[in-house]
């Protein structure tokens, strides 16, 4: 017990019963053990309704003698005695240790338990009292630590809002104002909890509808001194609305994002505008970005750019794309390094293709493939575009990004398999020749999926491989068998590969296959596939063996 780092591993694997009965055992295990009890309260929100009253008690009275503290000094000179002692309540005395405690929301509900008993005269009504000892627990615990704040309606409507504001929002690194419905909110109040924030908010999530008061009017011409938010990196905005002609807020709030490198966005109609001159004159480190669905097209291209330093990432999502607003990304090839593009935003197979050959610093190549409407429908790349031949030499084109591409997920469509046409898979019901391409030309269908071995293989730094989707049970679709006879083999320079996903992808992966991936793919440590094979036990137990062989974080999913 002399060694603080072995004390930490052993408490960490102690729950407070467990701790409880440590720190019982003698006065060195109390001394080592009491400040781990202490650390996180967050768990009396599971626990017994007994040790929600015991600690409720212990807090009220702890109030309770600050209170008489404080009228004591009023009654005498600070330099007379006084009997009242205070240092030997727990809380005084352990709530330095304190790191966590439970959400604002429950401890107003826990403290009103508290009316039932004598209040003090200073309080005149049970809410002053709660919000009282809200207040008087939070300053007993002077290093609690909030990684993330959520603050819904409930708290913006009840009287605990300056509480949270002054004593809680200071500490936060991530703060989200709104979740499942926008928060409604005046412009002052907003500003109220906004400016308390630190240097430690790291993130901050808006889903605001901002109001307007006769004071916010008087404010609107206000330019008082701003500190930035020096840690803040991420800043999401969604559902945002401002219904008034001059939205004063926004560039209050702009002015604040100097810092700021990502930003999310989703229908932001009303403010966008403003938001355009915001990412133009205040966020001069913005280089990862992220549209979905409601977001202005016009908006997009401007936004796109005016990037600063060239962006790294791009994350589209359901967003209709113009041709110019796609000339605008094109230009930022050199810097991107992760691009996404999720369900239909208008890129054709040629211009996915293109952002893969120009460019150099790309690590991630997301291509989400189901488009969600009155229908599911594959918004797969087709394998001869993937494939991108030469014309006149028949050769593969080089990419940019083969030697920097670390993930890859894409759905690989139009490879014609006539080894399926007549396949009926027991656990699905139904065959395929309705999916199917037929081939051209006898010999067209393994000649085209050799192809594609072959364009992958060429991505010789790639970890993640993702060529199926799982966004429906009842999706599946025609792409490469994945077996040695089709030409898995020719993937055997992908030695740095750790995860292959390839679900509801129609395929034909056996014992054979999961061997070979085992003994060439050293690093591999996940597959999850969907076989048109048959069940049998041999493939049972060999995956089963295998994940058993590997190593405790290897698995390896085949359902057959």
């Amino acid at each position: 017990m002399d060694i603080t780092e072995l004390d930490e591993l052993i408490c960490q694997q102690l729950n407070q019963h467990d701790l409880a009965q440590c720190v019982r055992v003698c006065k060195k295990w109390h001394a080592v053990f009491i400040p781990y009890l202490w650390n996180d309260l967050s768990v009396l929100e599971k626990s017994s309704t007994v040790q929600q009253q015991a600690f409720t008690e212990l807090v009220y009275e702890d109030f309770l003698h600050e209170l008489q503290y404080q009228e004591l000094q009023k009654d005498r000179h600070d330099t007379e005695p006084h009997n009242l002692t205070t240092t030997a309540l727990p809380l005084r005395k352990y709530g330095l240790w304190i790191r966590q405690l439970p959400s604002p929301y429950f401890l107003y509900t826990l403290f009103q338990t508290v009316c039932t008993l004598p209040q003090p005269q200073q309080t005149h009504s049970s809410v002053d009292l709660v919000l009282d000892m809200m207040r008087h627990l939070y300053r007993q615990c002077p290093a609690i630590q909030i990684g993330e704040l959520t603050l819904d309606w409930e708290v913006v409507q009840w009287a605990m809002f300056n509480v949270v504001a002054e004593y809680l929002v200071p500490r936060v690194r991530r703060l989200r104002l709104g979740t499942n419905g926008s928060v409604t909110l005046s412009c002052s109040k907003l500003k109220y909890l906004l400016s308390h924030c630190s240097s430690t908010l790291e993130e901050l999530t808006l889903q605001v509808q901002v109001t307007y008061d006769e004071e916010d009017k008087e404010q609107e011409n206000d330019q008082e001194e701003l500190k930035p938010w020096t840690q803040l990196k991420r800043l999401t905005l969604k559902s945002n609305h401002d219904g008034s002609d001059y939205k004063a807020f926004w560039p209050w709030l702009w002015r604040h994002c100097s810092k700021v490198e990502e930003l999310q966005l989703g229908h932001l109609m009303p403010i966008f505008e403003s938001l355009v001159e915001g990412t133009c004159d205040h966020m001069a480190r913005l280089n990862r970005i992220h549209f979905s669905r409601g977001t202005d097209s016009e908006g997009i291209e401007v936004i796109l750019s005016g990037g600063h330093q060239g962006w790294k990432e791009v994350n589209i999502a359901n967003v209709p794309l113009s041709s110019s607003i796609k000339e605008a990304l094109m230009e930022h090839c050199s810097t991107l390094e992760r691009l996404v593009i999720d369900g239909n935003c208008g890129f054709t197979d040629h211009e996915k293709v293109a952002f893969l050959a120009r460019c150099p610093m790309l690590r991630e190549f997301i291509c989400t493939n189901i488009k969600w409407d009155s229908r599911l429908e594959v918004l797969g790349l087709r394998a001869h575009t993937f494939i991108d031949q030469d014309p006149d030499t028949g050769a593969l084109k080089t990419w940019a990004c083969e030697s920097s591409l670390k993930v890859l997920r894409v759905m690989i469509i139009d490879i014609p398999r006539p080894d399926l046409l007549e396949k009926e898979h027991p656990g699905l019901g139904f065959t395929l020749p309705s999916m199917i391409k037929n081939e051209a030309y006898l010999g067209q269908g393994p000649e085209i999926q050799r192809q594609v071995y072959d364009r992958l293989a060429r991505l010789t730094n790639l970890e993640t491989l993702v060529l199926g989707e799982v966004a429906s049970k009842w999706l599946y679709c025609v792409g490469l068998a994945m077996s040695l006879e089709s030409g898995l083999h020719r993937l055997s320079r992908m030695t740095a590969l750790k995860e292959l996903h390839v679900p509801h992808l129609a395929m034909s992966i056996g014992v054979e296959e999961v061997q070979w991936m085992t003994e060439h793919w050293p690093k591999l440590r996940m597959i999850t596939a969907f076989s048109m094979r048959e069940f049998d036990k041999e493939m049972f137990f060999f995956t089963t063996a295998i994940t058993s062989w590997k190593n405790a974080s290897f698995s390896c999913c085949i359902f057959c």
